[in-house]
């Protein structure tokens, strides 16, 4: 776990997360300390002391990043990064400090660390399902904490479906950077047809208000895809207009920062559509064929934020199902490989997969009668979206 103790976003103290509004509608969360705590009783360690470590390579940064090793048969990390605020800590990937995420810590590479920690437990962490009380515990805390949906699957079986505050099997639900797994699937596709390639500028056929720029007029396909562009990260909007008008902070191609690129991507792809969205290009394409019919394109703003992809939640798992465990459930209707030769499930669009969408996808299942999920209540939650805060839980 790493935490920034002037994380205001996912707040270090605990209280409500990313309070944008004051409403409190993303839920609260205990502290970070009392969080290592839980971890630490849950293992066994909790009369374990630490051995910790301290580092400060970058003194312009918010301060000491502190390592703390609770050492057991099923061990805790636990690093708290001294004034640091909400963004990933890293030395390689530069993210300039704001009012909302902070001061970045710039000690450490946090997705070396948190792959160093795993890598070694990982051939056995799916041995095992998680027991009936482990799930009871899972549900009382999600729904608890405001969560509207808890499903789990383990090894292609569905172990625990459960809803709460107001969530349902065919409720639609904001994706937030869940879109980024499906905007990766659309690159393919729209390539596959020849709507796109990949290394093609976007001003040249598609964003043609960056043609007069001299840096945003290089930005190709691939770099929204792969979150690459060089824009500055893409949050506080008022419209459309704000992502084509972002700052450019780094060369095209030469840093990724975590950002809203896949939105300007699918942005880019409409206006090659001749009139279809991007939803139901994707639905046409790839969603329908597999009885899958509730995605929607949410070419709106809410809270100053991009409301892109939506969906009801249990179709995530009749995709990551088919897509990560068993691509012949498909029943033949889809030719998969494409997928691969477009580059999905290798480089920048498959680090965008895993980071956003395909982890998330493999814990969810589907329910209801194929094909009918969403569309008669669709109507009904639509006029109210702007307004339900429930839909960010």
């Amino acid at each position: 776990m790493v935490h920034g103790t002037a994380d205001t976003l996912m707040p270090y103290g605990g209280g409500c997360v990313a309070n944008l509004g004051g409403a409190c509608n993303r839920g609260r969360v205990i502290s970070a300390e009392a969080t290592r705590d839980w971890w630490l009783n849950s293992n066994g360690l909790s009369g374990v002391a630490p051995t910790s470590s301290s580092v400060n390579l970058d003194t312009t940064d918010g301060g000491v990043t502190n390592r703390f090793v609770y050492s057991g048969s099923v061990p805790v990390e636990w690093w708290r990064l001294d004034g640091a605020g909400h963004t990933a800590a890293s030395r390689l990937v530069l993210v300039p400090t704001n009012s909302d995420r902070g001061i970045q810590n710039r000690d450490i590479e946090f997705a070396e660390g948190a792959w160093s920690f795993f890598k070694s437990r990982l051939v056995t962490a799916t041995s095992t399902p998680p027991s009936t009380s482990a799930l009871q515990t899972a549900r009382d805390y999600n729904f608890a904490v405001g969560g509207q949906t808890l499903i789990v699957m383990h090894n292609g079986t569905v172990i625990e479906e459960s809803y709460g505050n107001g969530g349902s099997s065919d409720r639609i639900q904001l994706l937030a950077s869940g879109t980024k797994g499906l905007t990766g699937m659309l690159g393919a596709l729209a390539a596959s047809e020849g709507l796109i390639a990949l290394d093609e500028p976007v001003a040249q056929r598609a964003i043609t208000e960056w043609q007069g720029d001299a840096l945003k007029s290089r930005i190709t396909f691939r770099h929204l895809l792969t979150m690459t562009s060089g824009l500055e990260e893409l949050n506080n909007l008022s419209g459309w207009n704000g992502y084509l008008q972002a700052r450019l902070i780094n060369d095209p191609g030469s840093t990724f920062i975590y950002s809203g690129d896949p939105n300007i991507f699918a942005l880019a792809l409409e206006r090659r559509l001749s009139g279809e969205s991007v939803a139901d290009y994707m639905n046409r394409k790839l969603l329908q064929p597999l009885d899958i019919n509730s995605l929607r394109w949410g070419n709106q703003f809410y809270r100053r934020q991009a409301k892109p992809f939506r969906w009801c939640i249990p179709y995530s798992a009749r995709l990551g199902k088919i897509w990560r465990i068993h691509p012949q459930d498909d029943g033949g209707k889809l030719d998969w490989s494409l997928f691969a030769a477009k580059g999905v499930f290798r480089s920048g669009i498959c680090r965008n997969c895993r980071a956003s969408g395909i982890r998330v996808l493999l814990v969810a299942q589907t329910t209801g009668v194929p094909g009918s999920c969403c569309h008669d209540r669709y109507e009904q939650h639509e006029p109210i979206y702007e307004a339900d805060q429930a839909d960010h839980r």
